[in-house]
Parts: C-alpha cells; structure tokens; sequence
C-alpha cells in the first residue's frame, strides 16, 4: 500500500502525471491510499479522477475536532464513508486519540480505525548499520 499524502512538491506533479504511476504501481499489486481526504486540497474535486485507482480513504479525525460541531464532523466523515463504500474502498478513520472518539467511531459504524488510543507507531532500524 502506498499513502498519498498532500505535499507541496516542485514541480508540481499533474493529475496526468499521478495516474500513470499509480496505474503502474496498480499493475504490480501496489495499491494506492489517498490521506487525509477532506482536508488542505484533499477535497472532492482533487481526489475525485483519482478514484478509480484508490483501494483505501483515510480520513483524519483530529483536523476537524477543532473547527467542527459533532454534527457537522459526522456530515462530513458520513460523505467519505459513504465514498469509499460505493467504490469498495476501505475506510480508515484516523485520529483516534482517547474513549470518547473509541466510542464516537462505534456509533458510526467505522470498524477501521487509528490513532494513539490503539498504539503509538514504532520506530525500527532497516538496516543494522545505519546511525540513525
């Protein structure tokens, strides 16, 4: 699985571009995850041609909890959910960080889930020489 995730990179790399790669990567058995949708320029628009090669959504609850009520937070992770179940998508919601978003995911039927409430990632060496 690879992660796209919103980088301002120079120069900037066109839908065209992306597609080319990821229908490569597609044929080798690589799937394509697209992060963080809903957010920065991750919106409808910009992740809608790229659908067709997507096996995976992931929506980061924590970008939200700031700046939307429950209701309008549920209206906008119903849409992504909604989103990846018509294209058959996994749909991961991350940003799990305590009991009440645990409980918050439960009422919202998502059984894919991450964030520090689970586990914090690990850290690990590739390579046995490698200083850092």
């Amino acid at each position: 699985m690879i992660e796209l995730i919103e980088n301002d990179v120079k120069p900037s790399v066109s839908d065209e571009q992306l597609i080319e790669v990821v229908t490569q990567l597609n044929d080798f058995g690589i799937q394509f995850c697209l992060d963080d949708v809903g957010s920065g320029i991750n919106t409808w628009p910009t992740v809608k041609p790229l659908l067709p090669y997507t096996r995976e959504l992931k929506y980061a609850l924590q970008n939200y909890k700031e700046h939307l009520n429950e209701s309008a937070a549920e209206n906008h992770v119903t849409f992504w959910q909604n989103l990846a179940t018509k294209h058959q998508m996994r749909f991961i919601l991350e940003g799990i960080e305590d009991d009440n978003d645990d409980a918050w995911a439960d009422s919202m039927n998502i059984d894919l889930r991450q964030g520090y409430y689970y586990g914090r990632p690990t850290l690990m060496k590739i390579h046995p020489d490698d200083p850092d």
